[in-house]
């Protein structure tokens, strides 16, 4: 979940940028009645897009983080199913996020269609070229980079991949497609990395009410068997190493199992050598309510 808030901000800059240049434009030179009304519907859609993205920041995401989302489940059947229904789990892939987004460079388009042939005929004209021109530029300019941003994500999903691992304490993770407990990869993804991250610490810290302030995962970074790297992976600070970009989404319990029947026999694995298996275990606490076990993962 975390690394949408650093997301949920640049949206925010974007609707902010966008409601300066309006009055900005507006003052130098005042806008015919259809292109105000466009701007003005630009900036509304902007505004939603800013509210869902930081809806996303608040509520847990299934890529990012599916313990959360299981969690919140449990906590909260009533809401939980609404939330599944509006695709909240999933904000950046859900309907509304896609409808809004649809119709924001719908209006975008439309505006550029009539605004660019209009500004290129008063480029050509010496006796309307005034500062009004020169706004006007800087408004097409403004508006046209929405659609190098698209490009831009679009080209990010279809050639890059967003993978969750439980990875326990004092163990390594390969970063290999075989390794990832989840993962979803675009159609233009390439093959991985192959390089390992080893955890060597983990810390966190809590408030009074008990609800976590911070985590913090000291990791080293090999490739090749050679160490490249040793650095602190923390909320919304990650650890980007050849285009991977490692983040945390969550922290639990890591209780070592050894699963036996009543009088003693192996119930997997080799009965003279017990099996282990390594799980890591979600609790929440409410303020002022016990904890809850809210999730179980099994860890790598």
């Amino acid at each position: 979940m975390m690394w949408f808030i650093p997301l949920a901000a640049e949206v925010c800059k974007i609707a902010i940028a966008a409601i300066i240049l309006y009055f900005v434009v507006e003052m130098i030179t005042p806008m015919p009645g259809w292109a105000r009304q466009v701007v003005q519907l630009l900036i509304i859609l902007l505004a939603i897009l800013a509210l869902l993205a930081i809806v996303g920041t608040l509520v847990p995401q299934l890529p990012q983080n599916p313990q959360g989302v299981m969690g919140y489940v449990l906590r909260h059947p009533v809401t939980a199913p609404w939330f599944a229904r509006l695709g909240l789990f999933d904000i950046f892939s859900s309907w509304p996020f896609i409808i809004v987004a649809v119709l924001m460079y719908t209006s975008i388009g439309a505006s550029m269609f009539i605004r660019v042939p209009a500004a290129w005929r008063r480029a050509m004209d010496p006796a309307q070229r005034n500062r009004g021109l020169f706004a006007e530029v800087a408004s097409i300019i403004f508006h046209g980079s929405f659609f190098i941003l698209l490009v831009g994500v679009l080209f990010g999903k279809a050639a890059g991949f967003l993978g969750n691992v439980a990875i326990v304490e004092g163990d390594s993770f390969t970063e290999a497609r075989a390794n990832y407990d989840n993962l979803s990869e675009g159609i233009l993804a390439t093959q991985h990395a192959d390089f390992q991250v080893k955890v060597d610490k983990f810390s966190a810290s809590y408030w009074p009410s008990g609800a976590p302030r911070d985590f913090t995962s000291r990791v080293r970074i090999y490739d090749g068997g050679r160490l490249i790297e040793s650095k602190s992976i923390q909320v919304n600070h990650y650890v980007d190493y050849r285009g991977v970009k490692i983040y945390q989404a969550g922290f639990g319990w890591a209780p070592t199992l050894k699963i036996e029947t009543p009088d003693g026999r192996v119930v997997e694995g080799d009965p003279t050598r017990p099996t282990e298996a390594a799980e890591l275990w979600t609790f929440r606490r409410a303020p002022g309510s016990p904890w809850l076990l809210s999730a179980i993962q099994q860890a790598r």
